[in-house]
Formats: C-alpha cells, structure tokens, sequence
C-alpha cells in the first residue's frame, strides 16, 4: 500500500491541461487558433485527445497514435512501438493507457500495483480512466471492469452494475454514470467523495479528483461532493457544457465560451466576467489569457509582477508564461515580457522584430522570427538559449523548464539544453514531426 497524497497533480498540469482537455473534446471556439499555448503548430486536425499525469503529459493524434512527455521513471512515456488506431487516452500518477479501435487496452509505465495489467482477454472497450494507481475500462455492454490498486476498494466494481455510459477514476476513487442519469461511486471515502448526492439525477457527465466528484446535469447546473475545499460550486453557475476535475480543482465550461474554475489553488480564481478568451498559458503559479480582441488578462502568483500587464498592451496575438514570468507577442511582430527578471527572460533583444511565435521556458524566452530564425534569452546555466549556429527554416518552437527545442520545415526536430532525463536526445531517424511541445519538472533555473 502506498501513502496517500493529497496532491497528486502539479499545479502546473491542473490549469492547463484541464482547460486544454475540455477544448480538444468539445472543440470549443476559444482555444480555436493557429497556436497552441508552446506556440507549435498545433490544429484540431492533428490532436483530437489529451491527458495528464503527475508528471507527464500525453496526446492522441487524429491518425490514432500517441505522444507522451514529461517525467518517465517508471516508463510511463514509453509508448510501446507499433501502437496505433488508439481512440481514447488516459494517465495515472506515473502510468498510460491506451484504447484501441478494436475495443483492446495497452497500458505502460509504473505497475507497482498492477495498473498496467491488463485483464486476459478483455475486448469490447469503449473509454478508459486512470487514477492514482488504478486502471478503469467501460465495456460497450455497460459494465465496468477495473485493476491495480485496490487498498481502498476503488477497483471493487459493484455488483451488479450495468447500463454505465462513462466511467471517471479519482485519486483513489471510481465514478460511473449510468444511462438513466444516476451516479454511481465506490471506493476512498474519506471526504465523502463516494456518497452520491441522494435524489441526484439528470447527469450527463463526471469527473473525479483526488478525493472529489463532480457531476454536470441536463439543465447546465453542477454537483460537487467530497472534500469541501473542491466542492464549493460558485453560486448562481448555469449554463455548463464540459466539467474537468484535476486533483484539487475543478473547471467548467459555459455556453458563452468562457471558464470558471473553483478549488484551493490559485491558479484556479478565473476573473469574473472573463470571456472571448482565444488562447491560455500557464506558468508555475499564475495563469494568462488572451482574448479575441488582442487584450491580456493573468491573474493567480503576482510576487514577481508576472500578472502586471503592462499598460496599454494591445494588439497581441500569442502568449506564454514561464514559471514566473509572461511574454506577449504582437501583430507588428514586436515581444513584450514582465515579471521575473533575474536571469534577463524579461529583456527582449533590441531591435528583435518580425517575430511569429513565442514560448517560455522556465527563466528563459524564446521567439521565432518569419525568416525561420530562432532568438533564445534569459537563463542559460544548461545552454538553454544557445541556439545552435546555423540553426534556419525553423517553423515551431517550444520551451521546458531548462531546454528548448524546435521544429524545422522538413519535418525535422533539433533540441538543445539541460540532457539529464535525455529531453534533448532526439530519437534517431525521427522524420515528419508536424508539432513540438517541451515538458517540465523540478522549478530551478
């Protein structure tokens, strides 16, 4: 048995990913851009599904193959070679599954408690859930099977239980709703996050965190149940059409396109009357917005001034954040940037112009220019700005915490920067990369 954590998510993926999860599966306008939040080329066309670890992040691509990212101490961005028609993706604390066309599951990564071990012959699978440590799969009779961890009785599946249209896994909880709208869950109860809400019905969707549940109804409205801290629905809410649940938060998504997010964390305290949003970024513990009209909005962690917009900012077209800082790039090709300035991620170059895309890195900046030229700045202590001489024809950028790595027009991937988990190793003969992302780990420059 392994102690439990209250926060089994990164700040960091809470805010981003869920808000990029709900945008891929119901393909909202407001994230509908050129750009994604590391500014590679990224359309709907080419991911349809994303997930999060603790720490590790993974997508589904349109052609039914997987990419994952990010922290892999127990293998879990191990995609197996060969894996492909893959329909739907879910990540654990530290493990990946996979569901295919077939209705077969693959899952990888750490198997401590069996997460990974996918039941002998189970097919006819039509969506899968991940917890901390344990795996859940809906099969398309309506029933539910469940593996790997089990000290709480999260993978106890009741008996009896049928006509299950989803399934969700929270920390170490399961929920399962049902084609008359019910609720069912089972498993931790510490906080209450297992005792459905008598008389609750007309749900349409669920999603668990680590110990709380939420469920979206017909008429737009939201339930929580569990740990108070996450359970808090803002008064007078209506008119939701996607809910996400990460660890100790919780996100909803409204009709008008705009965001309300509620829990313990700071980067969940979404300004009211926020809407238009086109694009989001999230830094270490602050969280930025652009809107339609090119204006900025951030708000959460401000010790560094990194959600001080500067006055008068106007005109933008992407923005980023790195761990605490913000960088905002401009329809005259033009980069400002605030906050934190200690290693100069906040200087921009003099005389930097034609810019087109921009990323940031934990406390370093990058920008790509329309002559396919890269500009690094800021901390360099892993060669994290050291654009490789004669580097052209660069098309997408990205930033991790201590590394950069860019995407070339032929398809081809160069990275550079701190190596130590081999996050700058590209695989040999990696050819027809269409996008590029960088992930994150330990906050230090």
């Amino acid at each position: 048995m392994r102690t439990k954590s209250r926060h089994i998510t990164a700040a960091l993926g809470t805010a981003a990913i869920i808000v990029a999860t709900i945008a891929l599966e119901f393909d909202i306008k407001a994230l509908d851009t050129d750009k994604n939040e590391d500014n590679s080329e990224v359309t709907h066309d080419e991911f349809k599904a994303v997930a999060a670890g603790s720490d590790h992040s993974m997508a589904l691509r349109t052609d039914g193959s997987v990419v994952a990212w990010g922290a892999n101490s127990s293998g879990e961005t191990d995609v197996p070679n060969g894996l492909k028609d893959v329909t739907a993706i879910a990540a654990g604390w530290s493990h990946t599954v996979a569901m295919r066309t077939d209705g077969s599951v693959v899952a990888w990564g750490d198997n401590q408690d069996g997460q990974t071990d996918v039941p002998n012959g189970l097919k006819d699978v039509t969506a899968v859930a991940a917890g901390f440590g344990h795996t859940v799969a809906l099969r398309t009779d309506g029933s539910v099977v469940a593996w790997g961890d089990n000290d709480y009785g999260q993978s106890d599946v009741p008996n009896g239980l049928k006509d299950v249209t989803a399934v969700a896994a929270g920390g170490w909880h399961t929920v399962a709703l049902r084609t008359d709208g019910s609720v069912v869950a089972w498993g931790d109860n510490d906080y209450g996050q297992t005792d459905v809400p008598n008389g609750l019905k007309d749900v349409t969707a669920i999603a668990a965190g680590d110990e709380h549940t939420v469920a979206l109804r017909t008429d737009g409205s939201v339930v929580a149940w569990g740990d108070n801290d996450q359970t808090d629905v803002p008064n007078g809410l209506k008119d939701v059409t996607a809910i996400a649940a990460r660890s100790r938060d919780t996100v909803a998504l409204k009709t008008d396109g705009s965001v309300v997010a509620w829990g313990d964390n700071s980067l969940t305290d979404v300004p009211n009357g926020l809407k238009y949003v086109a694009a989001i970024a999230a830094g270490l513990g602050h969280t930025v917005a652009l809107r339609t009209d090119g204006s900025v909005f951030a708000w959460g962690s401000n010790f560094y001034g990194q959600t001080n917009v500067p006055n008068g900012l106007k005109d933008v077209t992407v923005i980023a954040a790195g761990d605490y800082h913000t960088v905002a790039l401009k329809t005259d090709g033009s980069v400002v940037a605030w906050g934190y300035n200690e290693y100069g991620q906040t200087d921009v170059p003099n005389g930097l112009k034609d810019v087109t895309a921009v990323a940031a890195g934990g406390y370093h900046t990058v920008a790509l220019r329309t002559d396919g030229s890269v500009a690094a700045w800021g901390a360099n202590r892993f060669g994290q700005t050291d654009v490789p001489n004669g580097l052209k024809d660069v098309t997408a950028i990205a930033a991790g915490r201590r590394h950069t790595v860019v995407l070339r027009t032929d398809g081809s991937v160069v990275a550079w920067g701190r190596n130590e988990g081999g996050q700058t190793d590209v695989p040999n003969g990696l050819k027809d990369v269409t996008a590029v992302a960088a992930g994150t780990c330990t906050p230090w420059p």
